[in-house]
């Protein structure tokens, strides 16, 4: 991405960005080309993700940062298809690992370091003409609302392991769906 081929994968003067301009595929790391490589970034981030949310102690938030720069990967590639496949993923996931205050906590956390990739992504900005490539820095309000996203997610985070509470998943079952079904028709769109 940043104009260097440490895995040799181009010719030396080549690289992400000159697709379809100088030849006619892409590659992402020694999985493939870069539909193979997003889909299992597809699998990684959602399984990142569980098991952060899932871990009993705090040597699992270890897998955020790693998470986080993954996710910010799969962004920036640009493959619409893993990012549909991942948000959708991750949005089962949110559903489905909630069960208590202290996995929402988590679960926002997450969320939260998620928000962060995907400001950077959204901030640094790639402009390709062969055979140069600049990166220009890109601060708008987009920007400060994803951020303050990130903020908002964050506290809420805090808030929830403040304030422990339990679920009655008998009555909540029902929201749970709804909610479920709600954000997979959003990562749809």
């Amino acid at each position: 991405f940043m104009d260097k081929n440490p895995l040799h994968l181009y010719p030396a003067e080549y690289y992400y960005y000159a697709a379809q301009d100088v030849y006619t595929a892409r590659f992402l790391s020694t999985l493939g080309n870069e539909g193979i490589a997003c889909a299992f970034m597809c699998v990684c981030v959602p399984f990142m993700f569980a098991f952060f949310v899932t871990g009993k102690t705090k040597r699992s938030a270890l897998v955020l940062p790693v998470m986080a720069v993954t996710f910010f990967v799969l962004l920036y590639t640009g493959v619409l298809g893993g990012m549909l496949g991942c948000c959708a993923a991750l949005a089962l996931a949110c559903v489905t690992l909630f069960k208590s205050s202290r996995r929402l906590s988590r679960i926002l956390l997450a969320l939260s370091c998620l928000a962060v990739a995907e400001a950077a992504k959204y901030l640094i900005v790639p402009s390709y003409s062969y055979p140069e490539l600049k990166f220009t820095l890109r601060a708008d309000i987009v920007l400060v609302f994803i951020l303050l996203a990130a903020v908002v997610l964050a506290a809420l985070s805090l808030l929830c392991y403040m304030c422990p509470f339990r679920i009655n998943f008998a009555r909540a079952r029902g929201v749970l769906f709804l909610l479920g079904v709600t954000a997979l028709l959003l990562a749809l769109l």
